[in-house]
């Protein structure tokens, strides 16, 4: 239990993370259809994965859309 902002190390409250693939789902309960983005952290570049077919988006402004069902990030280490 934290008893007061002491209990804290300051470092922790830094803490960033940055979104790196999104999981998306269409469809209903019963059925539906699976779609990815993921980012590169190689090359920064968002690719989009649908079933066998993977392209490079243009920007990363549509990745998390109304669709999104599960999103992945890592915690930045600098």
């Amino acid at each position: 239990i934290v008893k007061d902002n002491t209990d804290i190390p300051e470092k922790n409250l830094q803490t960033k993370y940055d979104l790196v693939a999104v999981s998306n789902h269409t469809g209903g309960l019963t059925s539906g259809h699976y779609t990815a983005y993921s980012k590169n952290l190689q090359d920064g570049n968002w690719y989009s994965f649908d079933d066998d077919v993977v392209r490079q988006l243009n920007s990363d402004n549509n990745v998390v859309t109304k669709n999104a069902y599960i999103l992945v990030y890592v915690q930045r280490t600098s």
